[in-house]
């Protein structure tokens, strides 16, 4: 399968197709370019073929197209959900996600010795692999340099996990070393997902106004809390971010929009105040 330009309408052409990449979602498009990308490379360097094709391709970068509202949970929202939960691994799971703000392969990796319940902390030193067959490459560095950190969990949180320790610390082999979600290797992705979902779909047949969220949109969930309740707690953006493991400008640009509502907030008070 070869690109190539079709000189009548100066598209490019994949397998013969001429392809509008409008039609999908920038996102979308992005995986498929980045995925076939490394798919020649790896086709140049083994010399299966001469040429990286995809080096023609030209993408929209749609600068303007908007982006979608992000989906996320309020507390009763959790609260309808977690209740759905039969498995205590799973609950702390979630709750971790939920009220720590971590992404799910910082998650998916946490050790015992990582969680110290004397200062009711976690410090996030690695992540997961996903897609990485050999599982001596599961473990990996965080996602950036900003993603190490340590920070504090709610009582609530504390309580759930050293309750769960308590049942894990029963066990033959236990050491601090173990997986936290997972015992002897990280918990898959494919049963965090299909946990939830059985959870998710329980909860929608209580309530069905209870919206669905991919499982990042947890730490969106955190975020979103944090911002709505930063004015009144004293603290600011940059502490947010040091606690998702973000830089400020990541923050602001990926929560502009709350971020917009809280300025609004600040000049209404300044208008009763001057």
């Amino acid at each position: 399968m070869v690109v190539e330009l079709d000189k009548k309408t100066g598209k490019y052409m994949f397998a013969g197709k001429i392809y509008k990449d409008e039609k999908y979602s920038k996102a979308y498009v992005s995986r498929i370019y980045f995925f076939l990308n490394k798919l020649y490379k790896f086709g140049v360097t083994s010399e299966y073929i001469q040429s990286n094709s995809m080096t023609y391709v030209k993408r929209d970068l749609r600068l303007n197209e908007r982006k979608e509202e992000m989906t996320i949970w309020q507390q009763y929202d959790f609260d309808l959900f977690i209740e759905e939960v039969d498995e205590q691994m799973m609950k702390c799971f979630y709750s971790v996600l939920f009220y720590m703000g971590l992404r799910r392969g910082e998650t998916m990796v946490l050790q015992w010795k990582d969680i110290d319940f004397r200062k009711q902390t976690i410090d996030i030193n690695k992540t997961y692999r996903y897609k990485e067959k050999d599982p001596n490459k599961w473990l990996t560095p965080p996602k950036t340099n900003n993603s190490y950190r340590t920070i504090t969990m709610p009582n609530t949180l504390s309580k759930m996990l050293r309750e769960w320790f308590l049942e894990c610390s029963k066990w033959d082999d236990f050491t601090k070393d173990k997986f936290v979600f997972g015992y002897y290797k990280p918990i898959s992705p494919q049963t965090v997902q299909r946990r939830f979902d059985d959870a998710y779909n329980k909860a929608k047949e209580k309530d069905d106004g209870l919206p669905k969220i991919r499982i990042h949109d947890f730490r969106h969930s955190h975020a979103s809390f944090l911002i709505n309740n930063m004015a009144g707690a004293g603290f600011s953006g940059f502490d947010i971010a040091k606690r998702l493991g973000d830089t400020v400008e990541t923050l602001h640009n990926t929560y502009a929009h709350w971020f917009d509502t809280k300025d609004k907030s600040i000049v209404d008070m300044m208008n009763k105040l001057l």
